[in-house]
C-alpha cells in the first residue's frame, strides 16, 4: 500500500482523469460510495447523520456520501459551509444529483449558528467533509470556528480522507484540527497519517479503494516511494529452513554489547537474537557482565572486546549497554572497517557521531537504528526538527551515507540506501520502555543473516517487534506493565503464528 504526499495524490488524480479516462466526477462517485460502505459498518440500524461539506473535492465526496446514506434509509442533515456559487466543478455536479434525488442541503449562510449546533446534537454521527488535502496552513473562518465546535461534541466524528485542518504531508502545526474518531482515507494513506502531531487526530483509520488503477499510482508517484509493510508481506517473505540445514547456515553473529553498568541490555539483545533464529551467537562483553548475560542466554558464547575478529562472523551488531568509553569507540572503529553486515544501535550510535564519513566508505550492509533523540544527535538537529520531517530527514541521511536507516518511534520508518521507504503500523506505547530497542537490535541481527534481501529482514523485524507488543496489551498486559523481557518471551508465539498462517 503506497503512502503519498499531497502533490503525489494530485498527480495521481490528474493522471487517472487525463490519461486513463476516469473523469473527476466518476472518481468522486467512487470515493463517496466507498466511504459510505466503510461508514455503514459504524452506523446503528437507524438514526440521524450530519454531513458537513466544505469547498472543493472533499465537500463533493460529502454530497455523494449523503446521497448514499439517504438512499439507505437514514435521516441525513447536510450542511454546506461555502455559498452556493462557490460549489463548482465535480462537486457542483454531485450537489445537483443529491438535490434531484430529494436531498435538501442547507447553506450555513442562510441560518444562525445555533441552528447548526442544535442539529448536531440530534445526530448520531457527524461526517467531516470540510477540508481535504488541498488545505495548507491555518484553517480560515468559518472553518476554524466549526472545527473548534465539532471537537466539543460527544457524537462520533468520521473524517473523509484526512481530518480537516491537518496537513496532508505532516509536519509541525499548532492550530486546532478535527479530532476524528475514525478517518476513511481515499485510495492511498497520506504522509500525515504517519507523523505527529497530525497522526493524533486520525483515530481509527481505514483506506477506501476508489478505483484508481495501480498504473496511475506507479507512473506518477515520486520515486523512490513510501509503502506500508503489512502482514501479508511478512508471511510472503518468511525464511525457509532446509531439511539438511545446520547452525552454520543461519548466521554466525557477533553482538558487541553490555558492560558492568548495563549487562541487561546485552542480555535482552542476545536473547532476542537467539529466539529469532540465529545459528550461532557470540557476545563481546566485559568480563563483569558475563554471568548476567550467560544466565539469560546460555546458548551464547563469549569473547572479550580486545579479541574481536569480525571476519569470523556473518553479521555484527554493536551498541546495547556497551558504554561510550575509549574501548567502545575503538571497537566501533574496528568494525566499521570490516565488510560484514553491521547493525549500530544505542551507545554505538553515540560513538558514531564523530565517524560518520566512514559509513559511506563501507562496502558491507550497514544498518542504523536510532530513536528520534539519537537521530538528532547524528544530524546535529533537535528532536522537534526530526519529528517535523521524519520521512525527508531519514531519506536524506540514508542516501547520503549509503545505509539502511530504521528511524524508530510510532510508525517506524525503514529507509534503504536508495531512498525507498517503508512504514510500520504495528506497536504501541508499551514499547516506550528501556530495553525495547535492545530487543529489536537482536531481532534485526538474527534476521539479517537469514534473508537474501536486507530490507525484508528489517521490515519483518520491526513488524514482528511491534506485533508482539500489540498482542501483549490485547491479551494479558496493559501498556504500563510491559517490560522488554516480555517481548523476548513472546517472540516464539508470534513466529509460530506467522509460519502457521503462511502455510495454511
Amino acid at each position: 500500500m503506497q503512502v503519498v504526499s499531497r502533490d503525489d495524490m494530485q498527480r495521481i488524480d490528474r493522471f487517472a482523469s487525463e490519461q486513463i479516462g476516469l473523469k473527476g466526477e466518476m472518481l468522486m462517485e467512487n470515493a463517496g460510495r466507498a466511504v459510505f460502505h466503510h461508514i455503514k459498518k459504524l452506523l446503528p440500524s437507524a438514526g440521524k447523520i450530519g454531513v458537513m461539506i466544505g469547498k472543493g473535492n472533499n465537500g463533493g465526496d460529502g454530497f455523494v456520501i449523503a446521497r448514499y446514506l439517504m438512499e439507505a434509509g437514514y435521516q441525513v442533515s447536510v450542511w454546506v459551509i461555502p455559498n452556493n456559487q462557490s460549489i463548482q466543478g465535480d462537486a457542483a455536479i454531485h450537489k445537483a444529483i443529491l438535490q434531484k434525488c430529494g436531498g435538501h442541503p442547507k447553506f450555513l449562510q442562510d441560518y444562525e449558528w445555533e441552528a447548526l449546533f442544535e442539529d448536531w446534537h440530534s445526530c448520531t454521527i457527524i461526517i467531516d467533509a470540510l477540508l481535504g488535502t488541498g488545505i495548507t496552513g491555518v484553517p480560515r473562518e468559518p472553518y476554524r470556528h466549526l472545527i473548534q465546535a465539532m471537537n466539543q461534541l460527544e457524537q462520533t466524528v468520521v473524517s473523509v480522507d484526512i481530518p480537516s485542518g491537518t496537513p496532508a504531508n505532516g509536519g509541525q502545526f499548532d492550530h486546532e484540527a478535527v479530532q476524528a474518531d475514525y478517518t476513511i482515507t481515499l485510495q492511498c494513506p497520506k504522509m500525515g497519517r504517519y507523523t505527529y502531531p497530525a497522526a493524533n487526530f486520525y483515530g481509527v483509520t481505514q483506506t477506501a479503494d476508489i478505483g484508481i488503477p495501480y498504473q496511475a499510482v506507479e507512473r506518477t508517484i515520486e520515486h523512490p516511494g513510501v509503502s506500508v509493510w503489512q502482514r501479508q508481506h511478512v508471511l510472503q517473505s518468511l525464511p525457509n529452513r532446509a531439511a539438511d540445514g545446520h547452525k552454520g547456515n543461519y548466521g554466525r553473529g557477533l553482538l558487541v554489547a553490555g558492560s558492568k553498568r548495563m549487562p541487561g541490555a546485552a542480555a535482552l539483545a542476545a536473547r532476542a537474537a537467539l529466539r529469532s533464529g540465529i545459528g550461532l551467537l557470540s557476545v563481546a562483553v566485559t568480563a563483569e557482565a558475563i554471568p548476567i548475560i550467560g544466565a539469560n542466554a546460555p546458548e551464547a558464547t563469549f569473547t572479550t572486546r580486545q579479541d574481536i575478529d569480525p571476519s569470523k562472523f556473518d553479521g555484527v551488531a554493536i551498541g546495547p549497554g556497551m558504554g561510550v568509553d575509549e574501548q567502545a569507540r575503538q571497537s566501533l572503529a574496528q568494525l566499521l572497517k570490516s565488510d560484514q553486515p553491521f547493525v549500530i544501535d544505542a551507545d554505538g550510535l553515540h560513538c558514531l557521531k564523530d565517524d560518520l564519513e566512514t559509513l559511506a566508505q563501507r562496502k558491507g550492509i550497514t544498518v542504523l537504528t536510532p530513536h528520534p533523540g539519537e537521530m538528532a544527535r547524528l544530524t546535529g538537529d533537535d528532536v522537534n526538527t526530526i519529528e517535523s520531517d521524519r520521512f525527508g530527514i531519514a531519506r536524506a541521511f540514508a542516501t547520503r551515507y549509503g545505509i539502511y536507516l530504521v528511524l524508530k518511534g510510532p510508525f517506524t520508518i525503514i529507509t534503504t540506501p536508495e531512498g525507498r521507504q517503508y512504514v510500520n503500523e504495528t506497536g504501541n506505547p508499551a514499547l516506550a520502555k528501556g530495553g525495547s530497542g535492545d530487543v529489536l537490535t537482536g531481532m534485526i541481527l538474527a534476521l539479517l543473516m537469514q534473508y537474501e534481501k536486507p530490507i525484508h529482514a528489517l521490515n519483518n523485524a520491526v513488524y514482528l517487534h511491534g506485533q508482539i507488543a500489540d498482542r501483549l496489551i490485547q491479551e494479558e498486559h496493559s501498556p504500563l506493565d510491559v517490560v522488554a523481557s516480555d517481548l523476548t518471551q513472546h517472540i516464539p508465539n508470534i513466529l509460530y503464528e506467522c509460519y502457521r498462517d503462511a502455510t495454511s
